[in-house]
């Protein structure tokens, strides 16, 4: 007997900007039987400053597994500092929790804990960290 087992999918936005090219991507993955996706919005998703973008996902009809808030004050480098060792001590345990086999995101400064987190645990565990541009979104639900 063969078991099927679905791949673990992180995918981690922070905007509303990474959103829109993650968007298609989400929701390709929502439908594919080889994974089960876990959404995290972070960063300005939960600023209100940003207009609580999360709900555009939300909207979308996207189930949002973990709202991390990074507690942005502004953009000074102290408070960026303090803001990427929250995501990165916030990050450590929803991955933990999660155990995906892949990470996905997009690409601005502020995945860089993200990104951090995402490295120390592929040295542990081997997590494919992929970076998914929307030109390449396709190819990599094609590739697994």
């Amino acid at each position: 007997m063969k078991l099927n087992y679905k791949k673990k999918l992180c995918i981690f936005t922070t905007s509303r900007a990474d959103y829109g090219l993650l968007r298609t991507f989400i929701k390709q993955i929502k439908n594919n039987k080889k994974f089960n996706s876990f959404v995290i919005a972070t960063a300005s998703h939960l600023e209100k400053r940003s207009g609580f973008t999360f709900k555009e996902i939300e909207r979308d009809g996207i189930k949002i597994f973990k709202k991390i808030n990074l507690n942005i004050e502004n953009d000074t480098a102290k408070a960026l500092s303090k803001s990427m060792a929250t995501g990165i001590i916030s990050f450590n345990k929803i991955l933990e929790k999660i155990n995906p086999d892949i990470i996905a995101f997009s690409l601005p400064f502020c995945l860089f804990p993200i990104f951090t987190t995402g490295f120390l645990k592929k040295g542990a565990s081997k997590i494919p960290l992929e970076e998914l541009p929307i030109i390449t979104s396709h190819n990599f639900i094609a590739d697994i």
